[in-house]
Parts: structure tokens; C-alpha cells; sequence
């Protein structure tokens, strides 16, 4: 439960980066694009040391 709390309460943040990181890049999708990439990376990385 205290997880799903945490998860809840960081969604905002995710939010409001991916709007930075878009106007950054210059589209949204490519905002998408680079999360997506970096979550997978972040995934691979930490299934590795399990």
C-alpha cells in the first residue's frame, strides 16, 4: 500500500518533466520516446543484479 502511495504521489513529477523535457527536445514524443528508453535501461540494469 505504502508503495502504491509513493507511485501515486510521484506521477506529477513525472509530468512535469516529461513537459520540460518535450519542449526541450521540441515534441512531446521525443520527450516519450527518451523516458521510455531510459526506464528500459534503468530496468535492465537492476533485473541484472537480482
Amino acid at each position: 500500500m505504502g508503495l502504491a502511495l509513493i507511485a501515486g504521489a510521484l506521477i506529477p513529477l513525472q509530468a512535469s518533466s516529461n513537459g520540460t523535457l518535450g519542449r526541450e527536445l521540441g515534441h512531446p514524443l521525443w520527450a516519450a520516446l527518451t523516458s521510455l528508453i531510459n526506464r528500459f535501461r534503468w530496468t535492465l540494469h537492476n533485473s541484472s543484479s537480482i
